[in-house]
């Protein structure tokens, strides 16, 4: 029997965590500091579970027909960010390979409130859409600059929270907001190659 990451992470909160089985492995690893909080690590275990069970069953529908199919592997690692007061953020780093010319990596940001014990959506760190709308136009500027080309910025970075899951505040010196990072996979805004496009942008004050 498989024991669910959400109870793993209740009974003993170990920083690692693995799978391995005939024909894939699969490593998810906690940042111990991420782990303090028992309702954000329950938080992070469910997330890790989807993942894990999805590219389960994408393994057990892909490669039924082949008798000795590629290694498949996942890779989901929690990262502790740098966090302005009264939240913890922290980022999933998910590689995966399942098969065809080269792996996979994407990125998820959570925010959770300390005080409500609960993940924020962090779009509603700004204070309106008109605010959200103008910070992803200076996003969509800053991508032009360092690709030198459009490719799919025009839409991959426009403002939608689909867009802008992988965004997380960066804090001051005194714990207030200073601006976002965001963090787009590849595919997103520009080919394969390119890899993942990181931006830094501070507030407008």
């Amino acid at each position: 029997m498989i024991v669910p990451l959400v109870l793993l992470l209740l009974l003993s909160p170990d920083s690692v965590w693995t799978e391995e089985a005939p024909g894939y492995t699969i490593s998810v690893i906690y940042a111990e500091a991420l782990l303090e909080n028992p309702v954000l690590a329950g938080l992070l275990g469910e997330y890790a579970e989807g993942q894990t069970e999805a590219f389960r069953t994408n393994f057990i529908d892909l490669t039924s027909d082949y008798p000795e199919p590629m290694p498949w592997n996942l890779e989901i690692s929690f990262t502790h960010e740098p966090s302005p007061s009264g939240l913890i953020c922290a980022l999933a780093w998910i590689w995966e390979y399942s098969g065809g010319a080269h792996g996979n990596t994407w990125t998820k940001a959570f925010v959770f409130d300390t005080g409500g014990d609960s993940l924020v959506a962090p779009l509603s760190l700004f204070p309106d859409e008109v605010a959200f709308s103008s910070f992803a136009s200076v996003v969509r500027k800053n991508l032009r600059q360092e690709l030198g080309e459009d490719f799919w910025i025009g839409d991959g970075a426009s403002p939608t929270a689909e867009n802008y899951q992988c965004m997380l505040p960066i804090p001051d010196s005194t714990g207030a907001v200073w601006g976002h990072r965001v963090i787009f996979p590849p595919y997103q805004v520009a080919p394969y190659v390119f890899g993942p496009q990181e931006v830094v942008i501070p507030l407008t004050r």
